[in-house]
C-alpha cells in the first residue's frame, strides 16, 4: 500500500461472485493482520491520510455518546472499535477474519475500556448476526470499496436493517476524483455523489453529513421510515 502511483488498485472484478470476493478478502486480511497496524504510519507515506488522519476523523463523524450502542462492521484490528469504546459507546464488533479479530482481542486485553466492548464475533455483510432495530449507530469504515458496488446496497441494507428508527449509519464509499483516489479507482465503476444520496434514499437513507478524506467520502446519514 506504499507504493506510489498504482493506478485502479480497487478495479473490482465483475464476474467475481460475493462468495469468491470475501474468501479472498479473508485470506488477504488474515495475511495481513500481524502488520496492518503499522501500514503507513510515516506522515511522509501517502497512505498516511487514509490509515492514520481517515480513521480519527471517522470516528468524530460518528460522534460517539456514552452508553450509545454501535456496532463496527469489518472492525478489522479495532481502530474504530477501541476509540468508541473508550468514549464510554457500548460497542458490537464483527469481521471476517479470524488473524483481525485475534489482534483486536490483544490490543484491548487488560485495558480499562474492555467492558465496553460487549461483543466481538466473527461473521459477515451478507448476514450481520444481530436483531432487528438493535443499534443506534452502525459504521464500517475501509471495506465496502473492497467488494464491486453491484454489492453496495446488499450491505447496506442489511446494516440498516439492524439500526434503530432514526439510527445513523456511517460508512465510507470510493471517491474516485481525490488524490488519493485517482490512483486507486476506476471513476467509470464508481458511484458518484449524486447516485449514492439517489440510491440510499430510496431505501430509506438520508444524507446528512460529509468529509472527503484519504481516498473515500465519509458519510453520515440517518434512517428515515
Amino acid at each position: 500500500m506504499t507504493q506510489k502511483n498504482r493506478k485502479y488498485l480497487f478495479n473490482w472484478n465483475e464476474k467475481e461472485t460475493l462468495k469468491e470476493s470475501s474468501k479472498k478478502l479473508e485470506k488477504e486480511y488474515d495475511e495481513q493482520s500481524k502488520r496492518y497496524d503499522q501500514i503507513a504510519q510515516d506522515p511522509n507515506d501517502p497512505w498516511y491520510k487514509e490509515m492514520v488522519l481517515a480513521p480519527k476523523e471517522f470516528v468524530k463523524l460518528i460522534n460517539p455518546k456514552k452508553g450509545e450502542l454501535i456496532l463496527d462492521c469489518a472492525c478489522g484490528t479495532g481502530m474504530i472499535t477501541i476509540e468508541l469504546a473508550k468514549k464510554g459507546a457500548k460497542v458490537y464488533a464483527f469481521d471476517i477474519s479470524k488473524g483481525m479479530l485475534d489482534k483486536l482481542k490483544s490490543k484491548i486485553k487488560d485495558k480499562k475500556f474492555k467492558n465496553n466492548i460487549i461483543d466481538i464475533k466473527k461473521a459477515n455483510f451478507e448476514k450481520i448476526p444481530y436483531e432487528n432495530d438493535k443499534f443506534d449507530k452502525v459504521c464500517c469504515r475501509g471495506t465496502l470499496d473492497c467488494f464491486h458496488p453491484k454489492h453496495y446496497i446488499k450491505f447496506i441494507k442489511e446494516m440498516k436493517r439492524v439500526l434503530k428508527p432514526k439510527g445513523y449509519l456511517i460508512i465510507d464509499l470510493p471517491w474516485p476524483l481525490g488524490k488519493l483516489g485517482r490512483q486507486v479507482y476506476n471513476q467509470k465503476k464508481c458511484w458518484t455523489m449524486l447516485e449514492i444520496r439517489k440510491k440510499l434514499k430510496e431505501i430509506g437513507l438520508i444524507l446528512k453529513k460529509k468529509n472527503d478524506i484519504g481516498m473515500c467520502h465519509q458519510l453520515v446519514f440517518q434512517v428515515q421510515e
